[in-house]
Parts: structure tokens; sequence; C-alpha cells
């Protein structure tokens, strides 16, 4: 329960923590269904090998890679001024722009 209270605060400073955690099981999930399908249909192919287990884990360094750096980096930019998908704080940006303005 401690590590829930902990990743709750955490994910108050760091909003894009959720759609990461997220994207992390969608990779997972889409990994072992691709895997099981190779497996019934090819009867040579084993279920779970180091390559899948590997494979698996360089997906889930990339999609915490592009969280913590690519989608920073993306969305404090300036030159972008399109709605990132997850990115919340454009919205409240947005919303206090219009109440500037009127």
């Amino acid at each position: 329960m401690e590590l829930l209270r902990r990743f709750n605060e955490y994910s108050k400073i760091n909003p894009e923590i959720i759609p990461m955690i997220y994207d992390i099981i969608r990779t997972i999930v889409i990994q072992c269904v691709v895997q099981l399908l190779f497996y019934m249909n090819n009867p040579g192919v084993e279920l779970f090998t180091g390559i899948f287990f590997q494979t698996t884990l360089f997906l889930i360094l990339g999609v915490i890679i592009f969280w913590l750096i690519a989608y920073k980096l993306i969305s404090n930019n300036k030159i972008f001024d399109i709605p990132l998908l997850y990115h919340g704080h454009y919205l409240e940006n947005k919303k206090l722009e219009n109440n500037i303005k009127e």
C-alpha cells in the first residue's frame, strides 16, 4: 500500500507517468498475444524464449525513454502548439489563456 501511495504522489508531480504505465502494460499484452499466436500457428516456435523476453524488455525501455525524455522535450517545445495525447497541462493552459483574453 505504501508503494501505491508513493506512486500516486509521484503521478501528481509527473502526470505523464500514468500513460507511461498504460503503454508498458499495453506493450506487454501485445507481445504476449503475438507470441501466443505465433506459437499456435507455427509448431516449431517455442512459447516463451529468451529472445521473447529480451525483445519485450527492449520495447519497454523504448516506451520509458519516450515518456521520460522525448515526450517532455516535445511537450515543452513552444514550436508545437497542438494538443498532445495525455498532455493535461495543455488543456489547463488553454483555459487560462481563454480566461485572460476574455
